[in-house]
């Protein structure tokens, strides 16, 4: 046998795995950087109260953009205003609201969630608030149930929850001229919308 191709090997693999074992130390720790408990998977900090249930959502804005996260999220939403059943839910209904004397703007839409045969529908609001002694908005979501199981209905907001919750995360990665372009354009819609 060839004992020096052996050993040519097994050097090889030595040395990638102390590669590999040199770049895991440094991912696991911004790893925990980023989300610094054991939590590693976002969860729903509120309970529903009866068919109600107000879930805080962990996103804050400028009061500049808050018209383009909100055009943002319609055109998100817009995308499941169907019958095709390709993704968590489905979007109905859905329009903007503001309340000038509170600053509160958002999206109504009534939602279906899967699984579709379980029935499970109910009246979403999306709410951007400023809270006292603050500057930014805040984001919480108001759900009532209209139909389908409770228990049922409380397993599929999480996937619902979540899908928002990764679009806001998304926002977050656009660009200053892509969120000042989103805030023109809901500027210039909604004037549209107001002037007819």
């Amino acid at each position: 046998p060839n004992f020096a191709s052996f050993w040519s090997l097994y050097s090889v693999a030595i040395a990638i795995l102390s590669t590999l074992a040199a770049s895991l130390y440094p991912a696991l720790l911004a790893s925990r950087l980023v989300t610094p408990s054991y939590k590693r998977k976002f969860e729903i900090p509120t309970k529903p109260h009866g068919k109600n249930w107000d879930i805080p959502l962990p996103f804050v804005c400028e009061p500049e953009l808050i018209l383009g996260v909100l055009w943002y999220l319609k055109e998100y939403f817009e995308e499941f205003a169907t019958d095709i059943e390709r993704g968590d839910f489905i979007v109905k209904d859905l329009t903007f609201f503001e309340i000038k004397k509170e600053n509160i703007k958002g999206l109504r839409f009534h939602t279906r969630l899967k699984p579709y045969e379980a029935g499970i529908t109910q009246v979403t609001e999306l709410i951007a608030f400023i809270p006292p002694d603050e500057e930014r908005y805040h984001f919480r979501l108001s759900i009532t149930r209209i139909s389908g199981d409770e228990n049922q209905w409380k397993y599929s907001n999480h996937a619902f929850v979540g899908a928002i919750r990764g679009q806001l995360l998304t926002w977050r990665g656009l660009s200053p001229s892509e969120k000042i372009k989103y805030a023109k354009m809901a500027e210039k819609n909604l004037k549209r919308s107001e002037d007819k």
